[in-house]
């Protein structure tokens, strides 16, 4: 029998004897298949090891053993594959000569789950086998097949542990429910409509149930107009239910505070109280420092001396102190704050690029913060000067920002950032890549265009 005709009867008793009778024909060792139809004076020797071992060697097609193994192969180009359950099949493509060794290393990644953790209440702390992972809904790529033990904590709430199981790369959705650890009160008070207060934080008023109430000692206050504020202090548990019932006790002393013209802030011992007309009790006896603010108006202040159990009025006869302003901007619509209040903006003037007069009466006499406010411009803040019946004048430029808003992507990989300006019709794009710098990008240039949300994010 010829070598040729051996070889053929030998590919017929299937791969793995063939690899064996090829060997023994040629001169090679037992144990090390061929890859390709070798023959004597064309064969070149591969070593394929994988990391993990025991993976499954695929050569140009053939399946040939687990790794680690030795192919005896011929000249040329061979596609070695490597797969392993649980492992992302890799690949490699190797060029042989004869008489060469080649060692092809794959690096088998493993298959990691896509898992959706969501918590009722949202933003739970969430834990991985004990590891901190951050807050619910939280989509976590990086575990690999296997059982996990999940923990989600929040608040209020106790925590709660769950398992998970990932078998495959299809998407899953994980949702924890995070059982109350509080308690609930039902508040009531004779006379109804207190304000209700847990450790100074507002809960509603009278009456009214109060739910989410931490396991402890709590500190509770209801408060009515014209009564003694009531106090307690209250221990609950998780899963209380309690009834709080308060009888509300009149105030001695109050202050019937009254200002022409009306509508005036009161403070009384720099508290502020409503706007007159307005009685104000819950009063101690003694020197009371009573002070009205209206705009527009020079602040008014008195000293009262209250007595236990007595109703004094208080009467303001108010001043009138105010002055304008005349703002002009650069560009137009910007809007104009005056101490923190909007009161309006810049209305386009008969000049291109500069505003017509935006005029604001009645502003408190003395300083005042002015702020201007454009979008695509630097905030702009000033202090003026308003003097009583008097006009002042404000003129500003603002100063345009940059901030850019669309990434295009090159061929070749580059990145070209700006502010796009315009899309021409054969299909170029005009980015500003720099205050007043210009670029036009060929249409057979750009791979992508991404749009770049406000900060950069």
């Amino acid at each position: 029998m010829s070598r040729n005709d051996f070889l053929i009867c030998a590919a017929g008793a299937g791969r793995r004897m063939a690899a064996v009778a090829i060997a023994l024909a040629l001169g090679c060792p037992a144990g090390v298949p061929l890859c390709g139809a070798a023959t004597a004076d064309k064969l070149a020797q591969v070593r394929v090891e994988s990391v993990p071992p025991g993976a499954t060697v695929v050569c140009d097609g053939v399946v040939r053993d687990t790794s680690p193994l030795t192919l005896n192969v011929d000249d040329g180009e061979h596609l070695i594959t490597a797969s392993k359950a649980g492992y992302v099949e890799t690949r490699q493509t190797i060029t042989t000569a004869r008489g060469q060794r080649t060692v092809v290393n794959l690096q088998l990644d493993p298959v990691t789950g896509l898992v959706v953790i969501e918590s009722r209440p949202e933003g739970a702390d969430i834990e991985i086998n004990g590891v901190h992972r951050g807050q619910a809904p939280l989509l976590a790529t990086d575990l690999p097949l296997g059982h996990y033990r999940v923990a989600a904590s929040a608040s209020g709430y106790a925590r709660r542990e769950v398992d998970l199981t990932i078998e495959n790369r299809t998407p899953q959705r994980l949702a924890i429910m995070l059982p109350s650890d509080s308690a609930t009160l039902a508040v009531s008070s004779e006379p109804p409509g207190g304000s209700v207060t847990i450790d100074g934080t507002p809960r509603g008023t009278t009456p009214c149930s109060v739910d989410r109430v931490a396991a402890g000692e709590h500190a509770v206050v209801i408060a009515l107009d014209k009564f003694k504020p009531w106090t307690r202090s209250l221990k609950v548990q998780a899963g209380d239910e309690l009834k709080l019932a308060a009888t509300l006790e009149k105030q001695p002393a109050s202050l019937r505070i009254s200002s022409d013209p009306a509508g005036a802030s009161v403070f009384v011992n720099d508290e502020p109280r409503g706007k007159t007309p307005v009685v104000v009790d819950n009063l101690v006896s003694g020197d009371i420092a009573v002070r009205v603010d209206l705009a527009g108006y020079a602040v008014a202040t008195q000293t009262v001396t209250l007595a236990a159990a007595e109703e004094q009025p208080v009467v303001f006869q108010l001043v009138r102190n105010v002055g304008s302003l005349e703002v002009t901007t650069a560009p137009a619509n910007v809007h104009v704050l005056v101490d923190g209040m909007d009161r309006g903006a810049t209305q386009p003037g008969d000049s291109e690029g500069v505003s017509a007069v935006l005029r604001l009466d009645d502003l408190q006499a003395g300083s005042r913060r002015v702020q201007l406010k454009a979008q695509g411009f630097f905030p702009m803040e000033r202090t003026v000067t308003i003097e009583r019946g008097g006009t002042a004048s404000l003129k500003e430029a603002m100063k345009r920002k940059f901030e850019p808003n669309t990434a295009i992507r090159l061929r070749g990989g580059d990145v070209l950032v700006g502010l796009l300006s315009r899309k021409l019709p054969n299909g170029a794009i005009e980015l500003e890549t720099s205050v007043g710098i210009f670029k036009t990008v060929p249409a057979t240039e750009v791979i992508g265009v991404d749009p770049i949300a406000a900060g950069g994010k």
